[in-house]
């Protein structure tokens, strides 16, 4: 009688002990996982996260001073320029509306840039800052599609 009594109270014990058991390794993963979405933690990994889009931008340059567009890149200037203003103190302001419009035609920069492959070069390069090359090679395979926007038709 005395060994089914220690049995159910060892049963008990493992009971109580199962979810102080599970709640050391939950705290690691939330700890870990907490960590990456850090401020400080995207900023040394850029791969966590990349806080630069390149959508039409306005600049004040009298807070940014000029020269302000310090770029190698022919097409990817807006985009190199924001990432490098992203890694200075401030702000960007995003306005989630449309406030203007984009043309397509043929006359367009960003066409002959296609074209010569210029755009693809410079994008190419910009997203190697952020992801190792395989997975640039995946990005930009699919990032592509969007150039059969300027197809003649």
């Amino acid at each position: 009688m005395l060994k089914k009594y220690n049995q159910a109270i060892q049963k008990f014990g493992r009971t109580l002990l199962l979810p102080i058991g599970v709640m050391a390794p939950i705290g690691m993963v939330l700890g870990i996982t907490g960590a990456f979405v850090q401020s400080y933690m995207i900023a040394r990994f850029p791969v966590l996260g990349n806080p630069v889009i390149c959508p039409s931008c306005t600049y004040h340059k009298g807070t940014l001073g000029e020269p302000l567009f310090q770029s190698p890149y022919k097409f990817a200037l807006d985009w190199d320029t924001l990432w490098r203003l992203a890694g200075e103190p401030g702000r960007f302001l995003c306005v989630e509306r449309p406030l203007l419009y984009y043309r397509i035609h043929d006359g367009a920069t960003t066409k002959a840039c296609i074209v010569s492959q210029q755009r693809a070069a410079d994008e190419t390069a910009m997203y190697e800052r952020i992801w190792p090359r395989p997975m640039v090679r995946v990005l930009m395979h699919f990032y592509k599609k969007a150039y059969q926007a300027y197809d003649s038709e």
